[in-house]
Formats: C-alpha cells, structure tokens, sequence
C-alpha cells in the first residue's frame, strides 16, 4: 500500500474517501478520470474489491 500514497496530490484525497468506504461525488470521478496516475488508481481499485 505504500505506493498508493505516492498518488498525485490531486487524487490521493479521492482514493483516501474510497478505502474509507465513503461514496465518491461526481467531480471525485471526474478527477479520476483525468488523472493519468494508473497504478495508484489499480492500487485503489484492488483494495477497495477486497
């Protein structure tokens, strides 16, 4: 999990309130989309499937 805290500022706070459980606001998925920081969002996709 350490690399995911590498996660460009920009979208850490995002990926923060996903693995807490909360639910993601449409400007969070939209800052998503525009990020190219595709590891940390693998990263984060992963924990939050498990």
């Amino acid at each position: 999990m350490g690399d995911l805290w590498k996660a460009s500022r920009k979208i850490r706070p995002i990926l923060e309130k996903a693995l807490s459980g909360e639910r993601l606001a449409m400007e969070d998925a939209v800052r998503l989309l525009e990020s190219d920081d595709v590891i940390a969002l693998g990263m984060a996709a992963d924990l939050v499937r498990r």
